[in-house]
């Protein structure tokens, strides 16, 4: 998940529930120091990337 309000992009791993293809629902609450870009319960289109060396889906953009 993108965090907002950070000086460089940065990226917090979250729960979400998957719905089919690269559609997901995001579940759980943020730490309080964390402002997420999606809120909890919005269903985003996902992306697989690789961070450190392993694969991981990133949240792009809200679902139409």
């Amino acid at each position: 998940m993108p965090l907002l309000d950070q000086a460089s992009e940065v990226w917090s791993p979250v729960g979400a529930q998957h719905l089919g293809g690269s559609r997901y629902r995001v579940v759980g609450r943020p730490p309080s120091d964390e402002r997420w870009r999606f809120s909890t319960g919005a269903i985003v289109i996902c992306e697989e990337r690789i961070f450190g060396g392993a694969k991981s889906l990133i949240a792009l953009n809200l679902a139409a």
